[in-house]
């Protein structure tokens, strides 16, 4: 059994034990979700929207679905957190997303505490055809992360270092229950540069640091049509760097 304290860190624990596998995704408390209930991966093929292969996670206090996607890097996998959708009416225990692109999700409220106050409920929710400008993923390199999109940046916004934040943070590893933010920290974005499609954006970052969360908001890019992301915030678990 893992035994921790103020000093235990997962990824130090992780180094130390080569048996622990560390979580692919962390969902951040409150930030993400709290309480994640069902996953599902989308097998649509597209007839659920641009995130074919990626995961999508029930929240039952928050009464949402958040989107998840994982990389192999060095041996174990890795990967971002991103918000889905949020207002359902009650809290979400369970869900599935169908061959033809449908999400079902449903549950209740059981007396918990929860954002949705129906006392029961079983929702669908489809794809409009409409693309959003979206995150679509996140794949980290020895020096920062390459960012994809759903539809083509603004060069201008793109490639200018200050419409990017990232922050770093991880927690304690220890058997109580919960635990704050620690360990935050700022770290300099030192170049934006986009593909010439648009459709990814390279970032080389001051500082990748292992066994952290890397939160990264993009609030001044655009799209080429001049949209805001709909959701301009990703939350990456970094267990390893890539080699160069």
């Amino acid at each position: 059994d893992p035994v921790g304290d103020e000093a235990s860190r997962r990824h130090l624990y992780a180094a130390a034990n080569p048996q622990h596998v560390p979580p692919a995704v962390i969902l951040p408390y409150k930030k993400m979700g709290q309480s994640a209930s069902a996953v599902m991966l989308d097998a649509s093929d597209g007839r659920f929207g641009p995130f074919t292969g990626q995961f999508f996670v029930a929240n039952y206090t928050l009464s949402l679905v958040m989107r998840a996607e994982m990389e192999w890097v060095n041996g174990v996998y890795q990967g971002a957190c991103h918000p889905f959708r949020q207002g359902f009416a009650t809290g979400l225990t369970g869900g599935t997303l169908t061959p033809e692109g449908q999400l079902f999700a449903g549950g209740s409220k059981r007396g918990w505490p929860v954002r949705g106050l129906s006392a029961m409920a079983l929702q669908r929710l489809d794809w409009t055809g409409q693309m959003p400008f979206e995150f679509h993923s996140l794949r980290v390199k020895p020096d920062g992360f390459d960012l994809r999109f759903t539809t083509p940046v603004d060069p201008a916004t793109a490639r200018d270092p200050a419409n990017y934040t990232l922050e770093t943070f991880t927690h304690h590893y220890y058997g109580a229950y919960g635990g704050p933010e620690i360990e935050q920290a700022d770290q300099e974005i030192l170049s934006a540069t986009a593909s010439a499609d648009g459709l990814n954006v390279r970032l080389v970052v001051g500082k990748l640091l292992p066994g952290h969360i890397h939160e990264l908001h993009l609030p001044g890019v655009r799209d080429r049509g001049g949209r805001r992301l709909l959701h301009d915030v990703a939350y990456y678990t970094l267990n390893q760097i890539p080699k160069p």
